[in-house]
This record gives C-alpha cells, structure tokens and sequence, in this order.
C-alpha cells in the first residue's frame, strides 16, 4: 500500500478488501493475453492492472479450464474482459423430419402413442412440450 500515491488512498480499506477477498477463498482468474488492461492514453503512458476477474474454489474446480482475455477498447481507457468457460456439454444432433414418414403406415400411430404416453406432470406446459419431442426424436430414430 506504500506504493500508491494518489490523494485520498485509504490504505485501511484496500487492507479490508483485500482481507475480504482473502477470507471468502477468492481466486483470479489470470490475464493471457496482456499484463496491463489500462492505460491513461498520454504521450508517455501509465499502465496498470486495475481490472480482476476473481472466482470461488467451487467455480475453479469445475471450469479449471476457464481463462481471462482482452478485447479491443475503443471508447474507455478500460480493456473489455471476457471469460471463457469451456465446457464438455455433447451437443445433440440435430433432428430433421424427412417427409417420405408422413406416408409410412406406422408413422401417425407412432407419433399419437409416444405423443400422449409422455406425461410429465412435474413440467409446465413448455417443459412437457418439450418432454414430448424427445419423447418423439427417440422413437424416430428406433
């Protein structure tokens, strides 16, 4: 804190802050791509790191592969951050109706059985409809 001489620093509330960030487990998410985010844009810059991106150990263990970068700042002296959190959700494939089904005999009936014998009575009426396509891309496919 002996390194800040702007007027007004209150050296006791960085501490607590920073206690803050220390007792709740915080952990920052590290900067790839450039080791300054600021700038004050003058003929002989200053450059700082004010901008963080901090995180508990629950988000740490279950992104640990998620990373901090910067984007083009055009109207601030603040670089925009973006956080990527990479996931391992399967994209399912996606469902196309071939219309030769509409003439095959099974077809109606399949659709009316699998159709009204999927009940869902936990789900509002978008999460049943939902259930219910499902229900209709599995019995497609068999």
């Amino acid at each position: 804190m002996d390194d800040k001489n702007i007027p007004g620093f209150n050296g006791g509330l960085a501490a607590h802050f920073n206690h803050t960030i220390d007792s709740m487990a915080l952990l920052e998410l590290p900067l790839l791509d450039r080791s300054f985010p600021w700038s004050n844009k003058c003929e002989r810059p200053t450059h700082a790191r004010l901008d963080h991106a901090l995180v508990n150990n629950t988000f740490g263990s279950t992104f640990p592969n998620a990373s901090l970068n910067s984007r083009v700042g055009i109207t601030s002296d603040h670089v925009p951050l973006v956080t990527t959190i990479p996931t391992a959700i399967p994209k399912p494939a996606t469902f196309q109706l071939e219309n030769t089904w509409l003439n095959h005999p099974d077809f109606l009936p399949t659709v009316t059985l699998t159709w009204e014998s999927t009940v869902s009575p936990n789900l509002d009426a978008a999460g049943t409809l939902v259930a219910r396509a499902k229900a209709l891309r599995c019995a497609a496919r068999d």
